[in-house]
């Protein structure tokens, strides 16, 4: 059976990345300034952003608790997160430590970081610079409507607004329900305006900003729906544009296949759900194309990367060539089952978290794959 079950690690992250032609024209990719974020990185599940040359992610098992770090992408210093001078980093005042429970959002927009920090279906809103100074408290969610988005989701910030996608499991009548919505509220205070909601058997909600429109997607997710033995899986899947402006949402896509998607990415020429096999969308044109790769591919600049294997992964070209191979794990990593999420790709390299289990508390590792050398290298090791 061909599965692509929905990756959510801990250190969740990951890109989708760009530039695969879908018919729709190239998308233009490559380096990107200091003022914005790189967006080819996932933002469903995913609590890392990438700014320039650094990457900003949330640590869960550091000591004391969760805290955010930065760490240059290419492999370099990494530090946490604070921006108080002769910090020490080890208790509840230094800026990095990051309350709360399950996934943050962590986002960025216009200069600031933006991220969750919530218990059960009560949340708050904060933001900070992006060297962790100047936190701030922006807004308190509606809690009726956060208690529909607060298991996997995304958080986008846009013109003053914060908006909420994802999905929240509950029992009714005894049985598993799932509620998918997508609201939105002001930044800084205001009534929070609802735009999409929804029930599923198990369903997930996840967007992304393309100009000034927002697209979002619902999926069913294999893992309510595939035994092992099934064949052939029934995975339904929306894509609707949301216009701020007119305040209507409209469906875009409506279909059923046999893979399931985990995250969006939008460009200059399409959007993409992204996961086991990547869906293109071109909004100028209506056209969709499927990738034909076979097993679990994650896109990126002009190629993929293919997991064979738990341990074993190739580089692939946009024509299916097998540009590099490699396998796990590197010297530096214990010899013990991986966890493994996908972060993003920058147009020169893929990244991925790995979690091990094997002492008795996890190690976490972010690790950097060269699409022009197929080498594997790590940027960041949690403290064991």
């Amino acid at each position: 059976m061909k599965t692509g079950t929905l990756t959510c690690g801990l250190v969740c992250f990951a890109i989708l990345a760009a530039l695969l032609i879908c018919g729709c024209g190239g998308a233009q990719g490559g380096p990107v300034s200091a003022e914005e974020a790189d967006p080819y990185f996932v933002n469903f599940c995913s609590d890392c952003v990438k700014i320039g040359g650094d990457m900003i992610f949330l640590d869960q098992y550091g000591p004391g608790g969760r805290r955010l770090w930065t760490a240059e992408a290419s492999g370099g210093a990494a530090m946490p997160l604070c921006g108080k001078p002769e910090c020490t980093h080890d208790s509840a005042s230094c800026n990095a430590f990051v309350g709360g429970t399950g996934d943050i959002c962590l986002t960025y927009d216009s200069g600031r970081l933006y991220w969750i920090e919530s218990a059960g279906t009560r949340c708050t809103l904060y933001s900070a610079e992006i060297d962790g100074s100047d936190r701030r408290t922006e807004a308190e969610p509606d809690a009726a409507l956060y208690a529909k988005v607060c298991g996997y989701g995304t958080l986008c910030i846009h013109d003053g607004y914060a908006y909420f996608c994802g999905s929240a499991e509950r029992v009714e009548n005894g049985t598993s329900v799932f509620d998918c919505a997508v609201f939105r509220q002001p930044l800084g205070g205001g009534s929070a305006e609802p735009i999409y909601s929804s029930t599923l058997p198990a369903g997930a909600v996840f967007g992304r900003f393309r100009g000034d429109k927002l697209y979002f997607a619902e999926c069913e997710r294999l893992s309510a729906y595939a035994e092992e033995d099934d064949e052939e899986p029934t995975l339904g899947y929306r894509l609707f544009v949301y216009d701020p402006a007119s305040g209507k949402a409209e469906e875009l896509l409506h279909g059923v296949n046999e893979y399931d998607f985990s995250y969006i990415f939008t460009d200059e020429d399409r959007v993409v759900l992204g996961g086991s096999r990547p869906l293109y969308y071109c909004p100028e044109t209506g056209e969709t194309r499927l990738d034909d790769g076979e097993g679990r591919l994650d896109a990126g600049v002009g190629c993929g990367m293919h997991w064979i294997t738990r341990s074993e992964w190739e580089i692939v070209s946009d024509s299916g060539e097998t540009l590099f191979a490699g396998s796990f794990p590197l010297p530096r990593m214990p010899e013990a089952l991986y966890g493994r999420s996908y972060i993003g790709c920058d147009g020169g390299a893929f990244y991925y978290s790995f979690i091990s289990f094997s002492f008795d508390k996890p190690l976490s590792f972010i690790l950097r794959f060269d699409t022009a050398t197929g080498e594997a290298g790590i940027v960041w090791q949690s403290e064991g």
